[in-house]
């Protein structure tokens, strides 16, 4: 016994002087100098892969790595210190954190869905379904993807003027099981998100009856997310993550030349078909230079706070990082 501990003892000693060395040893810029960008597996983080697969970041002289992160982790991953900025999310996760931690993140890489541009929303049914357009939801069953989206269709049933009698059942499930429910007629229609909606048409067994509707009925452009930094790091890397801005702004520059070789790119990086990632329609993402009007950020807000998913209003009174998106 005495024995087996000395070697476990040894063992350690050994194994903590070649951890020692390795921080004397290396270069002190191989780790400090590179920027950690958290990505969600989604379309939403397209710009950032597109920088990344054609080099964009290095004529800007800023190191990244992309660090994949899964939905539960992505803020987390961003609180804890794990990555340095975050691709996009949807903003109910966005301004969650900024109720719990106010004044800790700004907001960045702003998306939003626009009327007549690239489906990135929209509702589905079953190819032998009767109806067009919302009309044809009156006092059916529609599943919707999370509490969230519920409240999406909520607005967007209201915005288009149907009366509350007419409403639809709305119910809430997972993806699978939403599509499944339109699958078996439990329910007529549901309403999906990229890259799940692409992949449900190229089924062929759905057809889209409705894209795009919160930009139809609730405004154009409408601000769906946005991805986060912390305003300390913010501080602490300012130059650095300058540089990465502008890289993704020669992203969104190269996606809009050649959305085809876009979403090639995309196919490879979620793992799908390039025949259903070529239907999939991309979010608007402003460059870091442009306006982005806070009103109609706003306006997503008061929707979360009437459905009682936010407790209370958000300031956004500085809610991107000074210099960027107008402010």
């Amino acid at each position: 016994m005495n024995r087996r501990i000395s070697i476990v003892i040894s063992a350690a000693l050994v194994i903590g002087l070649m951890v020692g060395a390795y921080f004397f040893i290396r270069p002190s810029s191989t780790v400090v100098d590179v920027v950690r960008i958290g990505v969600l597996k989604h379309e939403s983080s397209l710009p950032i892969y597109i920088a990344d697969e054609f080099h964009l970041f290095k004529p800007h002289n800023v190191r990244v790595e992309l660090v994949e992160v899964p939905p539960g982790d992505h803020m987390p991953a961003l609180l804890s210190g794990r990555v340095d900025i975050l691709s996009p999310t949807s903003f109910p996760v966005l301004f969650g954190v900024m109720r719990q931690h106010p004044g800790a993140v700004y907001a960045v890489f702003p998306g939003a869905e626009i009327l007549n541009g690239p489906t990135v929303y929209g509702f589905i049914v079953r190819k032998d379904f009767g109806g067009d357009g919302l009309d044809g939801l009156r006092r059916r069953t529609v599943m919707a993807i999370n509490p969230y989206t519920q409240v999406n269709i909520r607005t967007i049933l209201t915005s288009a003027g149907i009366p509350r009698n007419e409403w639809p059942e709305i119910r809430v499930a997972s993806r699978e099981a939403a599509l499944g429910a339109v699958a078996d007629g439990t329910a007529q229609a549901a309403i999906m998100d990229q890259p799940a909606l692409a992949v449900a048409l190229a089924s062929g067994d759905y057809r889209l009856l409705e894209a795009n509707p919160r930009a139809r009925h609730i405004g154009s452009p409408y601000w769906s997310g946005a991805g986060a930094v912390t305003r300390e790091r913010w501080n602490e890397r300012h130059d650095d993550l300058v540089r990465v801005m502008e890289a993704v702004d020669d992203a969104l520059a190269r996606i809009q030349a050649d959305p085809e070789s876009a979403h090639r790119v995309l196919a490879k990086r979620l793992g799908i078909d390039e025949k259903v990632a070529s239907q999939m329609g991309g979010y608007y993402f402003p460059r870091s230079n442009e306006v982005v009007p806070l009103e109609g950020i706003g306006a997503t807000v008061d929707a979360l706070v009437s459905a009682g998913l936010l407790d209370e209003q958000i300031d956004l009174s500085d809610f991107f990082p000074p210099g960027l998106y107008g402010r």
